[in-house]
C-alpha cells in the first residue's frame, strides 16, 4: 500500500499545478491578474523546479508595471531551463532596453539562437512566440524581418487570443526606443480594437 503512494504522490503533485498553471495562464488571458497572480504562485508551492510557471509570473509581473518582481521571475526561469528560456530572455531583453541597459543585445541573440534550435521548432505555431521573436528583432536593428514575423503571429493567432501591448509599450517609452517600433506598436493596437 504504502509503495502505491509514493508511486502515485509525484503524478498528482504534478497535476495540481498543471491545473493551476493552466487555470492561471486563462485568468491572466481575462486580464484577472489577482486570481492569475494566486494560481502561479500555487503552483510554485507545489513544485517550485516548474520553470515555466516563473515564465507566465513574470510576464505577469512585466503587465503590472512591476519590473524587479518580473525581472526576479524571468531569471528563475533561466536558471531552471536555460536551454528553453527564449521568452524569459525576450522579456528580459525588453527591459534591459527600457532601462537603457546594452546587455539587452545579448539576451536577444541568445533566444533567436534557441528559436533556431531543435526546441525552438516547437514555437513556431505559436503566435505570442513569433510576437516575441518581433520584438527582439527590431531591437536588433532589423525592421523587414520584425514586421514579417509580426505578419506571421497574426497567420497563427486564434480568433479570442488575447493581444499584449506592455512589451511594445515599454520599447517605446525607452530612453533609446528601437526604430520601428512605434510602426509595430500601432499595428497591434489595430489588431486589439478589431478584436473586440
Amino acid at each position: 500500500m504504502m509503495l502505491s503512494r509514493i508511486v502515485i504522490s509525484p503524478w498528482k503533485s504534478i497535476r495540481k499545478t498543471s491545473t493551476r498553471l493552466n487555470r492561471g495562464t486563462v485568468r491572466f488571458e481575462l486580464d484577472d491578474l489577482e486570481g492569475a497572480l494566486e494560481d502561479f504562485q500555487r503552483a510554485i508551492e507545489l513544485k517550485p523546479e516548474y520553470a515555466f510557471v516563473y515564465n507566465n509570473l513574470g510576464s505577469l509581473y512585466m503587465q503590472k508595471g512591476q519590473l524587479k518582481e518580473a525581472r526576479q521571475n524571468f531569471n528563475k526561469r533561466l536558471h531552471l531551463e536555460p536551454d528553453t528560456a527564449y521568452t524569459a530572455l525576450i522579456s528580459l531583453g525588453i527591459m534591459d532596453r527600457f532601462e537603457g541597459k546594452t546587455e539587452s543585445v545579448d539576451r536577444f541573440s541568445l533566444a533567436l539562437d534557441i528559436w533556431h534550435s531543435p526546441w525552438g521548432a516547437r514555437l513556431h505555431k505559436r503566435s505570442k512566440a513569433h510576437e516575441c521573436r518581433a520584438l527582439a528583432l527590431i531591437c536588433m536593428g532589423r525592421k523587414a524581418e520584425a514586421l514579417a514575423a509580426l505578419n506571421d503571429a497574426f497567420e497563427c493567432r486564434y480568433p479570442r487570443e488575447k493581444i499584449e501591448l506592455y512589451g511594445y509599450e515599454m520599447l517605446a517609452n525607452a530612453p533609446n526606443p528601437p526604430d520601428g517600433v512605434d510602426e509595430m506598436l500601432v499595428i497591434m493596437r489595430r489588431a486589439k480594437e478589431a478584436r473586440k
